[in-house]
């Protein structure tokens, strides 16, 4: 009966996890547990690479009062967040509503021949900075 005794505890020892080797549900947690934290760092890694992007980006927007007192003297700009629907053509009659008609030297809308439209930006090189203030 003793040695019978001793098999019994050994079994609620194993059931424990104490000297045993681990179960399938004990791996895929510890699994889950690291791959959760390798995923928060992989996010904590990618919020601190779009903040360092963000400010040196900073430096290409436009600031109206920069322009007005002779600071910022650049002509081109891109133009970002253009609709589908929006074609070359209907962006330069945009232009032209706003006095830009003749003000540019330059107008470039890549287009995206695998989507067959464009894709959402213009380029677009202005005679004087104040030009992009119309805009």
């Amino acid at each position: 009966g003793l040695s019978q005794g001793q098999g019994q505890g050994q079994d609620q020892d194993q059931g424990q996890g104490q000297g045993s080797e681990p179960t399938e549900e004990e791996l895929q947690a510890v699994s889950q547990a690291r791959s959760s934290a390798s995923v928060e760092e992989s996010l904590d890694a990618v919020r601190t690479l779009e903040r360092s992007e963000a400010r040196e980006l900073s430096k290409y927007e436009i600031v109206p009062s920069q322009i007005r007192n002779g600071q910022d003297i650049r002509t081109a700009v891109m133009i970002r967040n253009i609709p589908k629907a929006c074609s070359r053509e209907s962006l330069a009659g945009l232009m032209t509503s706003c006095g830009l008609d003749d003000r540019y030297t330059f107008l470039y809308m890549p287009f995206d021949k695998r989507r067959n439209t464009h894709c959402g930006i213009s380029f677009v090189n202005f005679l004087s900075p104040q030009d992009v203030l119309l805009l």
